[in-house]
């Protein structure tokens, strides 16, 4: 079960990437080197399930360069 806090973030991302058009949701959640790419792996991790460690470190990473781009 998820606890309230996170499905308020859940939430809270599906309303905002509900407004993309299909096409900029792909460009966006397969990064190269984000959750998606390092799980699909080039076709060797096909149709295998992202992990929830492999989506918090697409989640610090995201933080991280928001943050520096705070200071630039």
């Amino acid at each position: 079960m998820v606890n309230s806090e996170i499905k308020e973030i859940f939430d809270r991302v599906i309303k905002e990437k509900s407004k993309l058009y299909p096409w900029d949701m792909v460009i966006e959640t397969h990064k190269k080197n984000g959750a998606w790419d390092l799980t699909y792996n080039s076709g060797k991790g096909f149709k295998e399930i992202i992990s929830i460690e492999c989506i918090k470190k697409e989640i610090e990473n995201e933080r991280r360069i928001l943050n520096e781009k705070k200071y630039i």
